[in-house]
């Protein structure tokens, strides 16, 4: 028997733009463009457009920021 899973939010809810990434960390444009280059950041692309998942750019934050609290000073930023 399926049982339907329950979720908090939708996904649109949970989508972010490049923008209010750099926003809500305060990292530049050009850091989070690199760190996707790299894939040292967690997104993906709808219709052209870089989106980051909430959740998952949380759980990012907390493994890579929580340890190298400068991470974000890199590259001049």
């Amino acid at each position: 028997h399926y049982a339907a899973q329950v979720r908090p939010t939708s996904l649109l809810d949970e989508l972010m733009t490049l923008d209010q990434v750099c926003e809500r960390f305060g990292f530049k444009e050009s850091y989070v463009r690199w760190l996707r280059k790299e894939e040292k950041i967690p997104c993906g692309r709808i219709h052209g457009q870089l989106r980051f998942v909430r959740s998952r750019l949380e759980e990012w934050a907390w493994k890579h920021l929580a340890q190298d609290p400068t991470m974000g000073d890199a590259c001049g930023d």
